[in-house]
């Protein structure tokens, strides 16, 4: 995913968010949905 800064901030701002923790959480949601593409991330991380 491409995080744009301003992109970030506008969505921040709309929804009433700090910025940084904004990103922060946009971030760990694509990492997590990265591991869960991936059976074997998946499988080993998420303890199945």
């Amino acid at each position: 995913m491409n995080f744009n800064k301003r992109l970030l901030q506008k969505e921040a701002q709309k929804n009433n968010y700090v910025r940084d923790t904004y990103e922060k959480v946009v971030r760990l949601v694509d990492i997590l949905a990265y591991i869960r593409s991936i059976p074997f991330l998946f499988d080993n991380l998420a303890g199945h």
